[in-house]
């Protein structure tokens, strides 16, 4: 599925790559191991076509990424540390726009609707429940899940992650704190300021409360700012 041979990177004088070779064969999960300055994020830029090689060559799927790049990139899912994401944008709505962009519609091989397609890779990475909220107002944990759904989108071969996140960032900030049941909290938004009891986490992390009025509502972190947390500061 992939192979890389002799592949080499100057700058200058400078050998980032010295002649690499190796194949990964269709469903392996591979990772990268090095020191910093190994040559890990160029060899990573190079075989998703962001950056030119000096020498060898990639081929992935058949095609070769430094002849064909665009027919190669339309095999790859990037996830870069950073998830690209366009921040005014709702979920659904960056999807869709990815969906043009890598004219899913035209490839024979995907049968389903724009709807389906798309419905199945949301609930592949849990944002089925986020899928109407803009992206700017997600949890470092959801953007994280909102990358690799981008990545999803095409007909991937294969899947590649720029740097493996931390596991911590796929977890909701709410979870990271200690919430006691019962907790007193303040929940701000903007100048408003209510008073509440925490009352749990729900399976998608967000933070339940329980106004003084009695009503119940479950928020999730980068909506509101919460007061009284084990753990968290303004």
């Amino acid at each position: 599925m992939l192979e890389v041979t002799n592949l080499s990177k100057r700058y200058g004088q400078k050998q980032a790559i010295d002649g690499i070779s190796f194949s990964i064969r269709q469903g392996e999960a591979v990772g990268f191991l090095g020191v910093n300055g190994a040559g890990k994020s160029t060899t990573m830029n190079i075989l998703t076509g962001y950056l030119s090689a000096s020498d060898g060559e990639v081929v992935i799927d058949g095609v070769d990424i430094l002849t064909e790049p665009l027919k190669a990139k339309a095999k790859i899912g990037y996830l870069p540390e950073q998830p690209p994401l366009y921040l005014d944008m709702k979920v659904i709505e960056y999807l869709r726009f990815l969906y043009e962009l890598k004219k899913v519609k035209k490839n024979p091989n995907i049968k389903q609707t724009q709807q389906e397609y798309l419905e199945q890779i949301m609930e592949l990475v849990k944002i089925k429940e986020v899928s109407e909220r803009v992206i700017r107002n997600l949890s470092k944990g959801y953007r994280q899940r909102v990358g690799l759904a981008q990545a999803l989108v095409g007909e991937l071969t294969e899947l590649h992650d720029h740097a493996l996140p931390d596991p911590a960032l796929w977890q909701e900030d709410y979870r990271a704190r200690c919430v006691n049941i019962g907790q007193q909290v303040q929940v701000v938004r903007g100048d408003a300021v209510r008073h509440a009891v925490a009352e749990g986490i729900d399976p998608q992390y967000g933070l339940t409360v329980r106004y003084e009025d009695g009503a119940v509502e479950t928020l999730y972190s980068g909506e509101v700012s919460v007061r009284g947390l084990y753990g968290y500061s303004e």
